[in-house]
Parts: C-alpha cells; structure tokens; sequence
C-alpha cells in the first residue's frame, strides 16, 4: 500500500495517516484483509462512530484510508458500496465582521501574536502555511506574499495589505527572525536562534550570506523584503532600526564556536565568558524590556536584552554617547594634539601571558614620559593633562598594543596661576626622532569628540567591517596604512578569525581609559574651571565649550520624535510566557 500510495504521489502525511487507519483496522479485525467481508466493514465503521466516538472529519479520514486499500491496491470494487462516508451536519461559517477581527487582532497579548491573527486575516493563508510562510517571502517592492507549496503542492501570490506591510516591519525589528516568519520554540527559546544556521540543508553546513548578495535584494540571509528602502516615512525608517551589518561576530561563534572552544585549551575563564555573552547577546535568553513612549504612548514592543559586555561588537553605543556627554563638559577652547605610544612587537608574546602587568606598564610609562617632558622647563613647563586609551588591535586583528594620548594644547604653570601655551612644545617634538608618533592639532571640540567616539568603546572589529560568511571561512574589510592606506580585503578561517579576535580580550576589571595630570578624578572639576577662568575670564567657567546635541537620545519615538523609556525587564522565563509561538519543532 505505501508503493501505491508514493507512485501516485500523495503527501508525506496523508501516507502517515493511511497507513496508521489501516493498521488500526487490522488490529480490531485480527483477520487477514484480503478475507474480510462487507459484514467486517460495518461493523469496524460502527466501532468508530459508537465505540470510540471519533468526530465526523476523522471517520472520514479513516474511510478514505480503507477505500483506498480495497479500491486502489486490492482492486476490490464491490467493496464500495459497504464504505459509505458519514453523514455530516451543514454549518454556515462564522463570519466576522470587520469591526470584530478588529477587537479581536486587538485583544492579542503581544506583537508576535497580533502580527500572526494580521497577516491570516489579511492575506487569507491557512494555519499551515503560515506556520511555514519565511522571510524571504515577503515581496514588498510588488507588495506581494509569495506561498510556496500552499494546500494541494500549488505554489501561489497573494496580495500584500498596505496596512500590514508596517506591522510586518515593527515585527522584523523586534523578532528579527532568521529564517521562518514565525518561528517556534525549542525548551522556551526561538527556534532560530538556536540554531540560526539550519537552513534545511542535510549536512548542517550554515548558508552562505554576503554583503553584496543583501544588496542585490536578493540576500541568502532572509531580510530583504523587510529592509528600509528609498522613500519610507520617517516611522518606518525607525522601526527598521539601523541598516544590520551582513555578518556578525555572534554568527561567526554561532556557528562554529563550539569547534573553535574544543581547539583552544588555552582560553581562559574570562575569554570563554565574554564569548559566550556575545553569542547570547539580544536574544531570547537574556530576556528583554518593553520600550514605550510616555509622551504619545507608543508600544514600542519588546526588545532583547544586550550582554552589556564592553568586549561585544553590538553593545556599548548608549555607554559611549553617555561618555562623550560627560567629556564634553571638560573641553577647552585649546587645539587638541593626538599622540600614540606603541609597545614594541618583541614584547607581544609577553602581553599574551601576562597581559594586565604590561598594559599596565605601558600606560604608566607613556603617562611618566609625557608629563616629565612637559614639566621639562626646557621644554615647556607646564603642568598637562591628558587622556590615554588603550588599543590592543591593528586593522588585520594581530597583536598590536599601542596607546592614543588626546592631549589640549598647553598646560598650567607650576603654581597653577597661569596656562602656558603648547606650541613650543609640539614644534620641538616634530624636530626630534622620537619613539611615539604625534599627529598635528585635531581643531576644535568637534572634532575631538568625533574622533572619541571612534575608538572609546569598540573592541577589535566592527560588524560593519565583517563582509560574507560560507560557514568555514570569513571575509573582512581592512585598511593597510603601510601601503598607502589603501582598503583591502582578507578571508580568514573562521578559527583563525576568533583566535585573533580572542587576542583583544581585556583582563576582567582592567581599565582601558584613562586620565592623568590635571584630568585625574581628584582634581578634575576644580582645574578645569580654573584652565577656563584663564582661557576665557570674561566668560562663564561652564559655558561654550560644550557642543551642541551631547544630551541626544539614542532610541527615540518614531511617532512624537520623543525620548522612549526602557523598561520593565523581562527574565527569559518571563518572556516566554508573554511570547509562547507555536511550538513547531
């Protein structure tokens, strides 16, 4: 029976279904089918109906399975007429009215179910074909939603509702599903990203995804009908979110993380800690938060919470902006020189083992030989402040520990009552063949903060620089200042990748960024206000110094343009109880 039923090509559960009715009917019977008779079938159809009171639709199912192995493979005609169908009871349908399907999409508990009850009653799918509906699927340059194999194996397009298609985008902010529209779960978490890779294919080898193939419009990465494109409205922009980068580091250790931790005994406790928190990072296991407006009440909807790590490519940004807020305040109208202190590449293998005590002593004696030249009366003889940041990275991720000094351009006297101007000093630098590289004077505030904010919270590579991924081997963006700064390209194994990326993590607790001379925290506020009342005495000590647009906000109400608020917190567990999809593993 299982020959003819794929011979004539049934689907895969109507040939799960079959089989079972007819072995139960074996079963019941315990005779041999081919000396069953007519008195046999009623009495089996009867069972069904009195004895174990099955509805309607499923003695049906049961009948076609029995009208198949006598008519179909047995060639028992005669037997037709003792398999007759149940009677079913006519109902008209319940036909909702618009105002109703309103309500109802309206009394859903969160986005994932509101955009589920949306789409089926705007586009018409049934149940199974929207559990298997995907990303790709969704065609918003025609405004079409294309269902592959619907009811019957019959691929078909339907219409895309204006109204939808912006819910479908608030949706692909907040869910950012990776492959399904809807994803399941697995033991309370998605699906996807679990496993974010699986793609259907058999060997479990990830998808190739590029940047370029995203692009086209037609990425292997499924985002493409849900992207910002020429023309939205400022709201649709916003719930897009920025444009996402092709590949990122949590894909890469997604993906092949758990070959590259049984290759490396050597990762240490904290190293494997911050990759894992990457990996996790804004997904269902950390939970999330709930952003809305309270000036116009938006819902925002829920959003995943971030790791926090300061070592994560996708983090950081709302601490940098707050950073730089509070840099701003001790700004002075001076030229800024930038000055680079690099350890030299024969003390790299030390750093790897003892990577606190060299990076201390990198930053204490770059700090040492800055001010012990400035204070210098040959030299200039003034009292600086400066602030150091440390960089343990080079454009192709090797090992290169080096400092960036941001230094004003001058100094207080010895008894701080004067500022002594910095010019003599920078000019004398240039003269000399000095270790340390010093580059001329940045110009104003603006553009001090502008180059901050490029290098206080990032850590080795950017997920914008990250280019294609097929699963063994990463392909990235790289500057090459010994050749005339020109933008390459390099492909590196995904172990290899990680190794280098591993190389930049900071011990637990060690600080990167820090401040000497009159900028240290003891006596910050009142020597900044005394270098101002020198710079600018007829001026107010806290007044134009500071840039504008420091206190923006970083997550903003796309309706209203007002400051959201973040919050309340929802543990995993939490989550999954608001957000519980159809579990279709």
């Amino acid at each position: 029976m299982r020959e003819e039923l794929v011979r004539r090509n049934y689907a895969a559960t109507t040939i799960h279904s079959y089989l079972k009715a007819v072995e139960h009917f074996q079963q019941h019977i315990d005779k041999p089918l081919d000396q069953l008779g007519p008195d046999d079938l009623r009495s089996y159809h009867a069972h069904l109906l009195g004895d174990r009171k099955l509805a309607v639709n499923t003695v049906v199912l049961n009948i076609c399975a029995l009208r198949f192995l006598y008519i179909k493979v047995l060639k028992r005609r005669d037997m037709k007429e003792d398999l007759p169908y149940p009677k079913q009871r006519q109902r008209l349908p319940v036909i909702l009215s618009p105002g109703e399907v309103a309500q109802l999409i309206a009394g859903a508990s969160n986005l994932y179910h509101r955009t589920m009850l949306m789409t089926l009653y705007s586009t018409g799918l049934r149940r199974a074909e929207l559990c298997r509906l995907k990303v790709s699927d969704i065609d918003s340059k025609r405004m079409m939603l294309r269902v592959v194999q619907g009811k019957g194996g019959i691929d078909r397009e339907v219409p895309l509702g204006k109204k939808l298609l912006p819910v479908l985008r608030e949706y692909y902010r907040w869910m950012r599903p990776q492959t399904y529209l809807f994803a399941g779960t697995v033991n309370h978490l998605r699906a996807d990203d679990a496993r974010p890779f699986r793609s259907g294919g058999d060997n479990g080898i990830p998808a190739p995804f590029t940047a370029a193939s995203a692009i086209d419009r037609q990425p292997t990465r499924p985002d493409h009908g849900l992207k910002p494109r020429a023309g939205e409205t400022l709201a649709e922009t916003a719930q897009n979110g920025m444009s996402r980068p092709a590949v990122e580091v949590a894909d890469l250790l997604r993906a092949q993380g758990d070959r590259f931790y049984s290759q490396s005994p050597w990762l240490s406790y904290q190293q494997l800690s911050v990759l894992r928190a990457i990996t996790r990072c804004r997904t269902a296991a950390l939970g999330g938060h709930i952003d809305t407006c309270p000036g116009c009440g938006y819902d925002g909807g829920i959003s995943y919470n971030s790791c926090r790590n300061r070592h994560c490519p996708k983090c950081q940004a709302q601490a940098r902006e707050r950073w730089i807020a509070a840099r701003e305040k001790e700004l002075l109208l001076v030229p800024y020189f930038h000055v680079v202190f690099t350890l030299p590449h024969e003390l790299n293998p030390l750093c790897l083992r003892n990577a606190r005590v060299l990076y201390d002593l990198l930053f204490s004696a770059s700090a040492a030989a800055m001010l012990e030249v400035a204070a210098n009366p040959k030299r200039l003889g003034a009292r600086i402040g400066f602030i150091s940041i440390l960089h343990t990275w080079g454009q192709n991720l090797l090992l290169h520990p080096h400092i960036h000094c941001m230094v004003p351009a001058g100094g207080f006297s010895p008894d701080y009552k004067g500022w002594i101007r910095f010019a003599a000093f920078v000019d004398s630098l240039f003269r000399q063949k000095w270790v340390v590289y010093a580059k001329p004077a940045f110009g104003g505030p603006s553009q001090v903060l502008k180059y901050l904010g490029r290098y206080t919270h990032r850590v080795a590579i950017s997920n914008h620089r990250l280019l294609a991924f097929d699963g063994q081997h990463v392909t990235f963006r790289w500057r090459d200042y010994a050749h005339g700064n020109k933008q390459r390209k390099m492909t590196l194994s995904s172990s290899e990748f990680l190794r280098r990326f591993t190389l930049h993590i900071l011990p637990r607790g060690f600080v990167r960024i820090r401040q000497f001379g009159f900028l240290t925290n003891t006596r910050r506020s009142s020597l900044l206000a005394a270098a101002r009342l020198l710079l600018t005495p007829d001026q107010s000590a806290t007044s134009s110094c500071r840039p504008e647009g420091g206190n923006s906000s970083t997550w903003r109400c796309p309706r209203c343009n007002g400051q959201m608020r973040i919050g309340p917190n929802l543990s995993a567990r939490q989550l999954a109880s608001r957000c519980r999809p159809l579990d279709s593993s």
